[in-house]
């Protein structure tokens, strides 16, 4: 009889034969991304070890976080497909550089690559000019809760708030991030949220207010939802009193 040990590992690799069977491109993407992954942890960035687990952490060694990653991907794969060819992305607080790896559309390219949060030292920001893939621009924006981002109006074609960056930002920072990608979203961009539910009545009002709902996907105990910017209510005339 095989230990319990050895079934594990022979499950784990059948879940990395299957994914890199039904994922196309993304294929060299799964072996090719370091395994000691950078997680921001309030005060700063420690080793994964340090910190409490966050969906995307040590998924090569926890099934469970890497069902989550896998689940992640295909449903930005499956996304982006709905997207022109040649995009710019701008990802909220992420926990480091492999959604570089993730946004590129299917036969498509990651034309600029742009990340906004809060309590990214100097030495986290070299660390994701060393994770740039293919070629692709990274920059870092300065941001501050209740402050905008330094992009123009209607500039980015796909906007990437995932759970980890909605647990690290909490409601508040939520709601802002929210409001500021309805800003710099083209019109028929998407914003790609994911949370930590499974219920789409926990969503934030200000994600209900100001995007449309286009798809919605639920696995693993996380929400994925699709969104497109409303098209801004018109401003009534006010009739003049003779």
């Amino acid at each position: 009889m095989p230990s319990l040990m050895c079934r594990r590992i022979a499950l784990h690799w059948a879940l990395l034969l299957s994914v890199s069977l039904h994922m196309k491109d993304y294929r060299k993407h799964l072996f090719a991304g370091p395994l000691r992954q950078a997680v921001h942890c309030g005060e700063g960035w420690r080793r994964t070890a340090t910190c409490r687990s966050s969906i995307a952490s040590n998924m090569f060694f926890d099934l469970g976080g890497y069902s989550k990653e896998r689940f992640y991907m295909q449903t930005i794969y499956n996304w982006l497909e709905e997207t022109p060819k040649e995009i710019c992305a701008l990802e909220w607080q992420p926990e480091d550089g492999r959604s570089v790896r993730y946004l590129k559309p299917p036969d498509g390219k990651l034309k600029e690559y742009w990340y906004a949060g809060l309590g990214y030292t100097e030495e986290v920001r070299r660390q994701f000019q060393m994770q740039t893939f293919d070629g692709v621009p990274v920059g870092y924006l300065e941001w501050k809760a209740g402050s905008s981002v330094k992009l123009q109006k209607a500039s980015v074609d796909v906007v990437l708030l995932s759970a980890f960056a909605v647990e690290r930002l909490g409601p508040k920072g939520v709601k802002q991030a929210i409001k500021e990608s309805a800003r710099v979203l083209r019109p028929g961009g998407q914003l790609l949220y994911f949370e930590e539910s499974e219920s789409p009545k926990d969503l934030p009002e200000a994600l209900v207010r100001l995007f449309k709902t286009e798809a919605l996907e639920k696995e693993h105990g996380l929400l994925a939802v699709q969104l497109t910017p409303k098209a801004p209510r018109a401003k009534s005339a006010k009739t003049i009193q003779p």
